[in-house]
C-alpha cells in the first residue's frame, strides 16, 4: 500500500515522545505474547511455573550489554524513557527476538497451557520485528529507520529511500565503493554531528574528483558546477571567503545530490565498459 495522503504531502506531524513510549511498550508486550521473546525470557507453564529462558535476570543482561539501567523493567519505567533509551532498547530487543521451531516443540494441552519450545531460529521473527519498528520510527520526529542489522539511522528524505538501496555497479572501483558506503554511514548514523555530516558531503565530493573527466565528457561544461559548490562553499577547503554556516537542510540536499551524481556517473562508466580511475 502506498503512503497515506497526509504523509506524502508533508501534512502529518511527527509522533511525540509520549506516543513513542506507548508504541514501544505495546510492541514489547506483543512480542512477549506471540512467543518471539520466549527464547530470551522463557515462559510460564501451569505445571512447572516460570521456565527460565536464556538469562535469569533480563535487567542485568541489558545493563551488561548496553550499559543502561533506565529501560527495565518495561512497566513502569517506560513512562520515563528518553528517545535515546528507546532507540537503545529497540536495538537490544531486535538481537533477542526469535521464532519458535514448531516441529521440535509440543503443545501442552492441560488447561490450554500452550506451546513449549526447545529450539528457535532468528527468522522470520527478526525481519518482522524490523518492519514493525520502522512503522513506529518513521513517524517519530523527522523520521528514523532501523536497518536489518538493528542499527538505527536517520530516515532518507521522501523519494530518496530507494537511492540508498541501489548498489554501485559491479565495475565500480572497490575503493570508491568503500568510501561511498562510509560516507553514507557517517551521514545517517544516530550519533552524527553537523561536522560529521559536513565531512560526509566532502567525502562524497572527493570520490567524484577521479571521474571529473568522465563528467566533462557526458555533461559538458555543467560538470564544473558540481565542483564549484564543493570548492567555494567551505566543504572541501577552508579559507576566509568560504561559506561554512550551513542550514542542515542545505547539507541534506547537497549530500543526496552528490550521491545521485556518483550513481549516475558510475553507471555511465559501466555502460561504456570503462572502469573508474583508482582513488588514491
Amino acid at each position: 500500500m502506498s503512503k497515506y495522503f497526509s504523509e506524502t504531502h508533508g501534512l502529518r506531524k511527527g509522533t511525540d515522545l509520549a506516543t513513542l513510549r506507548i508504541m514501544t511498550r505495546d510492541l514489547f508486550l506483543d512480542l512477549q505474547g506471540n512467543g518471539d521473546l520466549k527464547e530470551w525470557l522463557g515462559y510460564y507453564c501451569v505445571d512447572e511455573g516460570n521456565v527460565q529462558g536464556a538469562v535469569a535476570n533480563p535487567g542485568r543482561d541489558i545493563v551488561l550489554d548496553i550499559g543502561r539501567s533506565d529501560v527495565w523493567p518495561v512497566e513502569p519505567v517506560e513512562n520515563e524513557w528518553s528517545d535515546d533509551a528507546i532507540f537503545d532498547f529497540l536495538q537490544f530487543i531486535g538481537e533477542h527476538v526469535s521464532s519458535p521451531v514448531a516441529e521440535t516443540g509440543y503443545f501442552h494441552s492441560y488447561n490450554n497451557c500452550g506451546w513449549h519450545n526447545q529450539d528457535f531460529r532468528p527468522e522470520p521473527a527478526r525481519g518482522n520485528y524490523v518492519q514493525r519498528v520502522n512503522k513506529i520510527l518513521s513517524r517519530y520526529g523527522d523520521g528514523w529507520e532501523m536497518k536489518p542489522s538493528f542499527e538505527i539511522v536517520e530516515r532518507a528524505p521522501l523519494g530518496m529511500g530507494e537511492l540508498l538501496k541501489i548498489k554501485l555497479p559491479e565495475g565500480a572501483d572497490p575503493d570508491l565503493r568503500s568510501r561511498v558506503h562510509a560516507a553514507v554511514d557517517k551521514y545517517r548514523r544516530r550519533s552524527s554531528t553537523g561536522t560529521d555530516r559536513k565531512d560526509a558531503v566532502r567525502d562524497l565530493g572527493d570520490t567524484l574528483e577521479p571521474i571529473r573527466k568522465l563528467a566533462a565528457k557526458h555533461m559538458s561544461s555543467d560538470e564544473a558546477d558540481l565542483f564549484n559548490i564543493l570548492n567555494n562553499f567551505g566543504i572541501r577547503h577552508n579559507n576566509e571567503k568560504q561559506k561554512t554556516d550551513y542550514d542542515p537542510v542545505w547539507l541534506t540536499g547537497l549530500f543526496y545530490h552528490y550521491l545521485i551524481m556518483i550513481h549516475v556517473l558510475t553507471h555511465l562508466m559501466e555502460r561504456a565498459r570503462e572502469r573508474p580511475l583508482q582513488i588514491t
